[in-house]
């Protein structure tokens, strides 16, 4: 009796968990007008709870499932820098290498940035312009990207300052690809998707065929439209990836352990940056870092055309959320951090 009463006590508290969790992603769902959403929540290298809610194609009436695959954008980030701590591993290069060194050319306004510079956006690398011709549906070369935006001189000097910089994790991932020999996308399935099993997880590109993937949108007043895709294959480091919640428990276990990226190269991405004068950033390789009540928390939010996307990992706590949703300017990071809070308080 008191094993069948233990029994329904956790089935009770099962319930009660997936019906407050569940409440809040359909209020988030509500409130930004998403068509779709998908979560997970990991503790202790277990799953507490997936979520699959609405639709993931409103012109289909697919619905949403554990298996759909979103695009998550600039959370694409950990990979390309975990694809740059793996060469370091491998002995193909230094973190304090400039990277004129592998550009293949050399451009006088780069010569003071390094790898580690544009691991932790600290390159002062310019943006884009309008005059550049570059467009985000166009498909330039990685060494066109590199000419095009090589012509622009720094905002400011390298280690300077903190700016997040999307055009300085392209030319990472364009410079993974040189040193890899493969293009990036490449050496990250063959070095983490595959060892890992993330088989559903891959690299955008818009002409492939990918079952179950969501269609992303935008909410225009009073209805939805569909979100025209970004196309530029160069900025893949920057935020090419897309996948599904289950493949990112895999990664997450991945992180517990030390299959993929040893405790040295952990304690490297997840400590933050430290600029010229000594003062410490809020951002590490690929990922943001901060302390809350002493203990190590590390995020990444990613937003693109049709898609907003979240990852809070409570490393001391070993309570990791995600968060994918298929609407342009969702609240991935706000449901994402809320329910990390409700599962922290438990």
């Amino acid at each position: 009796m008191r094993r069948l009463i233990l029994t329904l006590l956790l089935v009770a508290s099962s319930i009660a968990r997936a019906d407050e969790i569940d409440d809040m992603a359909r209020a988030e769902m509500k409130a930004s007008n998403s068509p779709g959403l998908a979560l997970v929540v990991v503790k202790d290298g277990k799953v507490l709870k997936i979520g699959a809610y609405g639709i993931a194609n409103l012109e289909t009436g697919s619905d949403v499932r554990q298996e759909t695959v979103f695009r998550v954008a600039s959370m694409s980030k950990q990979f390309c820098s975990a694809a740059a701590m793996l060469l370091v591993q491998d002995g193909k290069w230094k973190l304090d290498d400039p990277i004129s060194k592998y550009v293949g050319k050399s451009l006088e306004a780069w010569s003071k940035i390094t790898l580690r510079h544009l691991l932790t956006h600290t390159s002062g690398m310019a943006e884009f312009a309008p005059s550049d011709g570059f467009g985000f549906r166009e498909n330039p070369s990685g060494d066109r990207y590199i000419e095009m935006l090589a012509k622009h001189p720094l905002k400011f000097q390298p280690g300077e300052k903190y700016e997040y910089s999307n055009e300085g994790y392209s030319i990472l991932g364009i410079l993974v690809g040189k040193v890899a020999g493969k293009p990036l996308s490449e050496f990250v399935a063959e070095r983490i998707f595959k060892p890992v099993g993330m088989a559903n997880t891959s690299y955008y590109l818009l002409e492939n065929l990918v079952p179950g993937r969501a269609n992303g949108y935008v909410w225009d007043k009073d209805h939805h439209e569909n979100a025209i895709p970004l196309r530029p294959y160069a900025m893949a480091g920057s935020g090419g990836i897309q996948s599904t919640v289950l493949d990112w428990v895999k990664w997450d276990l991945a992180l517990h352990g030390e299959s993929i990226l040893s405790k040295g190269i952990k304690d490297q991405i997840w400590a933050p940056a430290t600029l010229n004068d000594g003062k410490p950033t809020t951002y590490g390789f690929g990922w943001s870092v901060r302390k809350v009540d002493g203990k190590l928390v590390v995020a990444h939010s990613g937003g693109t055309a049709g898609f907003t996307s979240n990852v809070v990992r409570h490393v001391d706590s070993k309570l990791t959320v995600v968060v994918f949703q298929n609407l342009q300017g969702g609240g991935a990071v706000r449901l994402s951090n809320d329910i990390a809070a409700w599962f922290l308080r438990k």
